[in-house]
């Protein structure tokens, strides 16, 4: 069953703890909380012994807001530009991508 990951959105409320770590920035503390539940996720899966068989999707929503970049791409989210319209994402699946 897909889950999705918590992500950065607006109003940004990182908990305490994380935006501490992240220099008092409630965006990027919730981009340390994203890192830690994403950490945690794949430590349980391979307590389980399912992670090789598990397929990870992780990918961001379109385009930069705020702090966000968008890797020096023209344009920002809601635009037609590459920088609103390009996608990052990152697949694990040990099994079958080396």
């Amino acid at each position: 069953m897909p889950v999705s990951p918590p992500r950065p959105i607006r109003p940004h409320q990182a908990l305490p703890e994380d935006q501490k770590a992240a220099g008092g920035s409630a965006y990027y503390g919730e981009i340390v909380g994203i890192d830690r539940a994403m950490g945690r996720l794949r430590s349980e899966l391979r307590k389980l012994g399912v992670a090789d068989n598990t397929l990870l999707f992780f990918c961001s929503d379109n385009g930069a807001t705020g702090p966000g970049s968008t890797g020096g791409l023209r344009g920002r989210k809601g635009s037609v530009w590459e920088g609103g319209l390009r996608v990052p994402g990152i697949i694990e699946w040990p099994a079958r991508i080396p």
